[in-house]
């Protein structure tokens, strides 16, 4: 029984920061929307953060210093989410994900996005060096852009590369901006 229970936890979480992996983030997000069908007075939240030039560390410094540091980031954003910690999973590579399970305020949403951004430009020690980092986020506001765990992953996907596309920084998912709508196919 006890190797069993292990082998769930590694299973849902990632091996490297110890956070929720894909698997368990789309879990909790199936599992909040679950809870949430039955009332409109919230609006769950995804976000969808990647780390801006993340590849040049690791082709620079090599993908044991990229390592190193992603090792970081987790602590640094839980710390920074507190209660809300628990909704943060990293997705692979250099993707992290947060679900607000009940925020319904926009301005509020940008507050969050904005303090763990402004968590990242804290320098990192990584080995003798000491690395400044920045992210692009995207952010998507159930259930008008998506009603499952894809739909929304997607739409938050979409507005963190206009995120990246504006040079860093936060995006909310615009349907109009989306160059693969169905609409627009």
């Amino acid at each position: 029984p006890g190797s069993g229970k292990t082998t769930v936890l590694t299973a849902l979480h990632d091996a490297l920061t110890g956070l929720p992996n894909r698997s368990q983030f789309e879990r909790l997000v199936n599992a909040t929307l679950r809870q949430h069908s039955i009332s409109e007075d919230v609006q769950p939240v995804i976000m969808l953060m990647d780390l801006d030039r993340f590849k040049d560390i690791n082709d620079t410094l090599g993908h044991h210093i990229g390592d190193l540091l992603l090792q970081q980031i987790g602590p640094r954003l839980k710390a920074e989410l507190g209660e809300e910690a628990s909704m943060l999973c990293r997705l692979g590579g250099d993707e992290f994900a947060l679900l607000l399970p009940d925020e319904s305020d926009p301005a509020r949403v940008r507050e969050i996005a904005q303090k763990l951004l402004n968590a990242l430009r804290k320098p990192f020690p990584v080995g003798a060096t000491r690395l400044l980092m920045e992210a692009s986020m995207g952010i998507a506001f159930y259930p008008g852009d998506g009603s499952d765990s894809n739909a929304l992953l997607r739409a938050a996907d979409v507005a963190m590369y206009e995120a990246k596309r504006k040079g860093g920084g936060i995006a909310v998912y615009d349907r109009m901006l989306d160059q693969n709508s169905p609409e627009r196919l």
